[in-house]
């Protein structure tokens, strides 16, 4: 069970990576928001740092632990935002 819990903490976090990136897409985006220094590429430091914060959010209540309520919360409210973006985007259409 914790390890199944740790998976999905992984999988909300980002998983583990290492990436390069072309011009565009050190514009903005998830990407960017890893790369804290702009440098087009993404460390070992920039990643822990960027899943740190995330697992801060996910982590509602500050215990340094994300319960099943906090994940499904933390879905949630992806969800509900990536809505608002789509609606916003309809309406300017």
């Amino acid at each position: 069970m914790k390890n199944y819990l740790l998976l999905s903490v992984l999988v909300v976090l980002g998983g583990s990576f290492s990436m390069t990136a072309s011009a565009e897409s050190r514009k903005g985006g998830e990407f960017g928001k890893i790369d804290s220094d702009g440098n087009g590429v993404i460390t070992r430091q920039e990643h822990a740092d960027f899943s740190s914060k995330r697992f801060d959010a996910a982590d509602s209540n500050g215990d340094g632990e994300i319960s099943k309520e906090e994940m499904k919360s933390q879905f949630q409210a992806k969800k509900d935002k990536r809505e608002m973006r789509r609606e916003r985007k309809e309406r300017k259409e």
